[in-house]
């Protein structure tokens, strides 16, 4: 049978957090899932900082709908920049080594992708040139955050070093996911998802987010931190 999962594999929910605005993301774990349905994807993983709780509360949830893959998993900050671990259902620390990073989530059954390595601000956490030096599981050469260049660069230094690539929304709001999503040619199984873009059967899709959606999350953020201390 030839199945294609549509799927976004960098997203965000309210259990990522911020020293600065606290919730650093806007949308639950189900507003995201019917989102992704809307958009017509049949996949979705749910990465929020350094946390699976978001990712195992969607689990629980797409139990009760048909035909709907959510793959666990998590954003880790490394020392040397951030890290996306698909696959796993278990909190790895933040500020590990790049290399105990990436051991650490192959320890827990997952794959380590390098995400958005040369976003410039506000996703600054990048891992750069180390992804030369590490080898990744995959690179993410499509985020929704950064800049068509830096993504652009991404891409030509995955081909360079023949890594597999991946894209992901990076969305921080419940209605921007699925902007950004991979057509993957596998069974509808986190596992097979994981072997297929190993093997680099991944076709990205879509395009970074406009001014107008950075300036609203911006904004939320914003009025949320304000509200808060009222």
């Amino acid at each position: 049978m030839n199945y294609k999962v549509k799927i976004d594999l960098h997203t965000h929910s309210v259990y990522s957090k911020h020293i600065i605005w606290g919730d650093e993301a806007f949308g639950t774990p189900m507003q995201m899932i019917h989102m992704a349905i809307e958009k017509g994807l049949n996949g979705l993983a749910i990465t929020d900082h350094n946390s699976v709780r978001g990712a195992l509360e969607g689990l629980k949830y797409v139990k009760k709908l048909k035909n709907f893959l959510l793959i666990p998993g998590t954003e880790v900050s490394s020392l040397g920049g951030h890290i996306v671990a698909l696959g796993i259902k278990e909190d790895i620390p933040r500020k590990l080594t790049i290399q105990e990073t990436i051991d650490r989530i192959h320890d827990l059954g997952g794959i380590a992708i390098a995400a958005h390595p040369y976003a410039g601000w506000p996703r600054i956490a990048s891992l750069r040139d180390a992804i030369r030096k590490y080898k990744f599981d995959a690179i993410e050469v499509l985020n929704g955050g950064t800049r068509v260049r830096a993504n652009r660069r991404a891409y030509m230094i995955a081909k360079e070093l023949g890594r597999p690539v991946t894209a992901g929304s990076d969305s921080h709001y419940w209605r921007d996911l699925g902007l950004i999503y991979n057509v993957i040619d596998c069974e509808p199984t986190t596992d097979s998802v994981l072997s297929a873009i190993k093997k680099g059967k991944v076709v990205v899709r879509g395009r970074p987010f406009g001014l107008y959606s950075k300036l609203r999350l911006g904004t939320k953020k914003v009025l949320r931190s304000i509200t808060s201390r009222i």
